[in-house]
């Protein structure tokens, strides 16, 4: 790697990080979370049914909204939060670049969301490079309970309560929140 490359990409690296200062302060001054959901939390809510062989799919950016063991690390947006996965985002951007090719992320599937598995620096990468989708070996995970049936119960009382608030945004964003009132929209 040339070392104008290696400097474009630590470039990229630090915009990444700038972009998730900015989401953390604007986090913190509308009380939004941008945290992403983590799976073992989520499955110890839901309780796990069965969970079914992977498959290879394109999925979509946007339906990527948690990580298993790595929720703290990346914002919502797979914004990297510390400068300790530098050297890895910069080689994952290398590889893209070099188009040396990416195996594809492993993700779980729960209703119509994904937890990465292995691949969140490649997940980090292409929404930098504004992809829309991304090759997956899928595994789903059939819970007990629906996400969306979290918030059907009690008048989404929920909704503003401990984690389920915290994930609002990303389990059900219709779902709005105002001072101390749920919203439910149907």
């Amino acid at each position: 790697m040339t070392v104008a490359l290696q400097e474009t990409l630590a470039h990229d690296f630090d915009h990444m990080r700038q972009k998730a200062w900015w989401q953390q302060l604007r986090a913190q001054l509308t009380g939004e979370s941008i945290t992403l959901l983590d799976y073992d939390t989520v499955v110890a809510l839901l309780g796990v049914q069965a969970i079914e062989e992977p498959f290879l799919a394109e999925i979509a950016l946007d339906d990527i909204r948690g990580s298993v063991g790595r929720a703290q690390e990346f914002t919502n947006q797979f914004y990297p939060r510390n400068d300790g996965s530098r050297d890895r985002w910069i080689g994952v951007k290398s590889a893209v670049i070099n188009l040396s090719g990416l195996r594809p992320i492993d993700v779980y599937q729960i209703d119509d969301v994904y937890f990465v598995q292995d691949g969140n620096h490649r997940v980090s990468v292409a929404r930098q490079l504004g992809v829309g989708t991304i090759s997956a070996r899928v595994t789903r995970v059939q819970t007990l309970l629906d996400l969306a049936d979290l918030y059907g119960a009690a008048d989404c009382w929920a909704a503003h309560q401990g984690l389920l608030g915290r994930f609002r945004h990303w389990l059900r964003p219709q779902v709005a929140v105002k001072s101390t009132a749920v919203v439910c929209h149907s």
